[in-house]
Formats: C-alpha cells, structure tokens, sequence
C-alpha cells in the first residue's frame, strides 16, 4: 500500500459585488501536478493538471487565460450560444432568402414564397431545422440546417463562471503577494 500525503490550500471569498461566497480548494500534488476546486452557490467545477512545469496551481491558474480556464473547469461550455429570438431567427433566414436569390440559386417565385413562410412563422429555426417539418424552408440552408450561423446571444453560464475564474484569480494573485 502506498500512501501520499499532499497540502491543500483553501480560499473562501466573499464581499465580492453580485456573487455568492466562492470556495476554492487547490491541492498541489507534487510539482507542476495538481487540481483546483472551486465552488459558489451549490455548483462546483474542478480541474486536474498533471503536466504545468514546476509550477504550483496558483501560479498556472495566474498565468492562465479565461478561456482557457473555463474550458478546463467546464468542458464544452461556449461563451455564445443560440438565440431564442424568433424575430432576430426570422430576419436571418430573409437574409440567406436575399443572399440565394441575388445569387439566382432560387427563382423568384420560390423565394417570395419562402418569404412569405418566415413571416408567418410562430418558430422558425424549428420550421426550418425539424425534420418532421413539412416546410419548404426546410430546403433554405441545405441537409444540416442546424449548423447555419444562426444568431447567438452571450452564454449567461460561462459569463458566470468567467467571473469565478477572475474572482478566484485576483484572490490567488493577493495570496501570492502575501509572504508566508
């Protein structure tokens, strides 16, 4: 049986403007391998890292870019995501409507009758994306309609998190400053 014993360094910070307490939990196993733990408002996201140099957590997670960081602690997680919007959803499908017909990939008929579809259209990017949709829009942005640049709102979930990370930074940045 082996047995290692490692520190773990634990941060809770509060006061912070529109954020509840965040608790941060970062254990440096050895040098350059470690994790961070970091929790606010019964959520938490955590992070291993076996490979950082000599490094400590606190010092990568200081030299680190929100992005990067972001996508460490929540994998996947996109700053935009898909609007809900149905009127900004109606006017980019009469944009790729003008874009084809300019282009003539589209007669005229065909197009004001699509148009004339999206007016009316209660949900378009379901109208358009579903495939049990019976409309011809269906046709509009070819067999993967799904993947059009549909317009897109910021990520409220990464923006709340993106403010963690800055929050926990700024915290590890004074501990740092701080001699022991």
């Amino acid at each position: 049986m082996k047995i290692t014993q490692s520190t773990i360094q634990q941060l809770v910070i509060t006061d912070v403007k529109s954020l509840d307490p965040v608790k941060v939990m970062i254990e440096n196993i050895q040098p350059g391998v470690g994790n961070i733990t970091i929790t606010c408002f019964g959520k938490s996201w955590t992070s291993y890292w076996g490979a950082m140099s000599d490094q400590t957590i606190q010092e990568f997670f200081v030299d680190c870019n929100d992005s990067y960081l972001i996508n460490c602690l929540d994998r996947g997680i996109r700053s935009m995501i898909d609007g809900e919007d149905n009127e900004a959803n109606i006017q980019f499908v009469k944009a790729e409507i003008c874009r084809q017909r300019r282009e003539r990939d589209i007669e005229r008929l065909e197009a004001r009758e699509w148009w004339d579809e999206a007016e009316d259209a209660v949900d378009i990017k379901d109208l358009v994306c579903s495939w049990h949709s019976n409309s011809t829009l269906c046709k509009l942005f070819g067999d993967e309609p799904w993947h059009a640049n549909w317009p897109s709102v910021p990520n409220p979930d990464y923006e709340y998190l993106e403010r963690i990370v800055q929050v926990v930074r700024e915290a590890i940045k004074q501990t740092l400053a701080v001699p022991a």
